[in-house]
């Protein structure tokens, strides 16, 4: 979702989590959503460079309307202290922005898995933070893209 908002790929030889923790696609998903902010886009993981795009990115999503209990705290994203509550908020801010796409794979997954039923059954998107409530697939879904398909696949196979 990140990259298909901020128009940006996942530097090669880093894995999501270590080019969020650097904050540029982060931050350039925040201008994109239009909320203004300074990047320093040849910020490196651990930099002060990167913790101050992450800094900006975290203000950004409580400006666009993530509630504070959902926003993590600089060190979850900028040393990956919590990635969960990294990803809950990156999750919040694309719920709240609307910016619904097939690059998300737990929403689409959910909103493919509910069949028409009214969106209260969905409590991952009612209660708590995103993460809360996903089961372990969706977890894996989130950080390995295809991990559904995959496992439906083998599922049929047997």
């Amino acid at each position: 979702w990140v990259g298909t908002v901020s128009h940006s790929e996942v530097p090669q030889g880093m894995d999501f989590l270590m080019a969020a923790a650097t904050g540029v696609s982060l931050c350039n998903a925040l201008v994109v959503l239009g909320c203004p902010t300074t990047c320093h886009e040849n910020a490196t993981t651990a930099s002060s460079a990167a913790k101050n795009n992450i800094q900006d990115f975290l203000y950004g999503c409580k400006q666009l309307g993530v509630k504070k209990s959902h926003v993590a705290k600089v060190d979850d994203l900028y040393l990956l202290r919590d990635p969960l509550a990294a990803l809950d908020t990156i999750l919040n801010l694309c719920l709240v922005s609307k910016q619904y796409t097939e690059a998300l794979p737990t929403v689409a997954f959910e909103l493919s898995e509910a069949k028409g039923k009214p969106v209260k059954s969905m409590k991952f998107l009612t209660e708590g933070g995103v993460l809360t409530n996903m089961s372990e697939d969706r977890r894996q879904e989130l950080l390995n893209p295809g991990f559904i398909q995959r496992k439906r696949e083998k599922a049929a196979a047997e």
